[in-house]
């Protein structure tokens, strides 16, 4: 988040690329934020209170827009640098301080799930057995499956078998309305250990439906459908260790309206 340390106003980006930009202070960056001149600016918002903003309904939805421009020319290749303001760079070189001082053994022992989706590029993914996969971590299939009228629908105790529908447009294929959380049973098609673009599996997927929830047993699922992402809240960042801070918006463009904290400890910004 951008903010003030004399504020009690925080903003988020929708747009990611400027959360990209990493610190450096002073004449070592490149780049400065700028209030955007976008027709699209609420530039009328930038005079209200955040108490104002906050309980009026006028002002449910925001929206505002920062520029981000070069401070100088930069160089084909030359990284990106943005000057996240003096308070973060103290909080920083303090939390650096604390971690360096730590135990490594009292540091939460984290495995990601884009460690694993690196992993599982080159290797086969594992039956599911109690431990197979790391706690914190949950695997989903992107998954279309065939439709079949109920006299056609096979069933093995009780629990339906479908075949997976392959899809020639990715960006579909992919989106999130596909993804299951899913129990992997059996492999099928294995091309070795080197050769993961031949391997399927076969999985359990829990459906919704009118009736309520029933389990379903998907066929020939393909290996670039199974996918690992983080259990909610076990990310890093959910680490009681993690680094937070505000990243700094120059004074001279920070609306006067938004001041609303005069006195607040170094430890509290």
């Amino acid at each position: 988040c951008f903010g003030h340390p004399q504020s009690s106003m925080a903003l988020l980006p929708v747009v990611t690329a400027g959360s990209l930009i990493n610190h450096q202070s002073g004449r070592k960056s490149n780049v400065q934020l700028q209030w955007s001149k976008s027709r699209m600016q609420r530039s009328d918002l930038l005079q209200v209170s955040p108490e104002h903003l906050n309980n009026h309904e006028k002002y449910n939805y925001p929206v505002l827009a920062m520029d981000v421009i070069s401070t100088r020319d930069i160089e084909k290749g030359e990284e990106i640098f943005l000057d996240y303001g003096p308070d973060w760079e103290h909080a920083w070189k303090k939390h650096e301080e604390e971690w360096a001082s730590n135990s490594k053994e009292d540091r939460w022992t984290f495995q990601s799930a884009y460690q694993w989706n690196l992993k599982h590029q080159t290797t086969p993914h594992q039956v599911d057995t109690e431990g197979s996969i790391p706690d914190g971590i949950l695997r989903i299939c992107y998954i279309l499956y065939e439709e079949l009228p109920d006299r056609e629908e096979i069933k093995c105790d009780g629990v339906s078998i479908r075949k997976f529908i392959a899809q020639n447009d990715e960006s579909s294929a992919y989106a999130g309305r596909n993804a299951y959380e899913c129990k992997l049973l059996s492999k099928e098609g294995y091309g070795g250990e080197t050769d993961v673009s031949r391997c399927t599996y076969r999985v359990s997927i829990i459906e919704s439906t009118e009736e309520g929830d029933i389990e379903i047993i998907i066929e020939g699922i393909p290996h670039n459908a199974v996918w690992y992402i983080d259990a909610p809240y076990r990310s890093d960042q959910h680490n009681s260790d993690a680094f937070r801070h505000i990243i700094g918006i120059p004074e001279d463009i920070w609306p006067e309206a938004w001041l609303n904290i005069f006195d607040r400890s170094d430890d509290e910004l």
